[in-house]
């Protein structure tokens, strides 16, 4: 029974545990102004429709993005098909959707869009956006998935910040992993290898859906902000470039890529 998986008790105690609690905490300790600071604000239903009309070109986007990386990574070392477990009836796919689409969504966005978002966000909204995207991608720690949750975080990053709600980036999470787990739940086969395998060719049509899904996330941002006009960006306090080299030199993100380039070398030897 997939529900007794170790694999489900121990994303609980990572997401209640290790993500949100501490967060609970420091909000607690610093008695921190929740609605103002991570952004508890009702979304407005344009905004949802907006959200809603973005899951599925980002969802593939993120797909076509990790597709081309892995037929690059396959050539030195083996990319597992599935790190999570498969429902096998719909209970299960019930079960499986609070557990690895609505848990992750809460606790990841109060951490990654509630608390670190907000503290960079004094940088400038570039800053903040490319800190919690880079942060997000550490904070999956999985050398085979980088490009994907880097967007990902940059995206919901701004769209958070454009609506000025934090519902925002809870509702695109959620529907992002509630999709992943349902084409996994529909699509399984058994007898399917243990190993992602991508040929050749495939990569034109990887490619020209990774293209298209962006070119209408791109659309769909302009109309966020179009829609949003009274939610501005907060300037950088110095030029791109400088702003750009105070990110990857600040010590908690220079250590975290250091200890992610040594994950990389440790798993593929490179």
């Amino acid at each position: 029974n997939q529900i007794e998986d170790l694999r489900y008790p121990v994303i609980l105690f990572n997401e209640l545990v290790l993500v949100l609690l501490p967060c609970v905490i420091y909000t607690i300790i610093y008695r921190l102004n929740i609605p103002y600071g991570f952004r508890f604000n009702s979304l407005q239903f344009k905004n949802v429709l907006m959200v809603l009309f973005l899951c599925i070109p980002l969802y593939v986007f993120l797909s076509s993005l990790n597709s081309l990386s892995f037929y690059f990574l396959q050539r030195i070392g083996e990319i597992p098909a599935n790190d999570i477990p498969v429902p096998q009836n719909a209970g299960e796919y019930v079960f499986s959707l609070f557990i690895v689409a609505f848990v992750p969504a809460v606790c990841e966005e109060y951490f990654m869009r509630g608390i670190l978002l907000n503290a960079y966000n004094r940088r400038g909204a570039f800053g903040a956006i490319m800190i919690s995207g880079i942060f997000f991608t550490i904070f999956h720690f999985d050398v085979t998935n980088l490009f994907a949750p880097f967007f990902f975080g940059i995206i919901i990053g701004y769209v958070v910040l454009k609506t000025n709600s934090i519902y925002a980036g809870v509702l695109a999470h959620f529907l992002n992993n509630a999709i992943a787990q349902t084409m996994q739940y529909f699509l399984y086969n058994p007898n399917s290898s243990d190993t992602i395998h991508i040929l050749l060719e495939d990569l034109p049509t990887i490619l020209l859906q990774c293209l298209v899904s962006l070119a209408i996330i791109l659309s769909l941002l302009m109309a966020i902000k179009a829609m949003n006009p009274e939610s501005k960006l907060k300037k950088p306090i110095r030029n791109p470039f400088l702003g750009a080299l105070d990110i990857v030199t600040h010590w908690p993100i220079f250590l975290s890529l250091s200890l992610y380039g040594a994950m990389i070398y440790l798993k593929f030897g490179v």
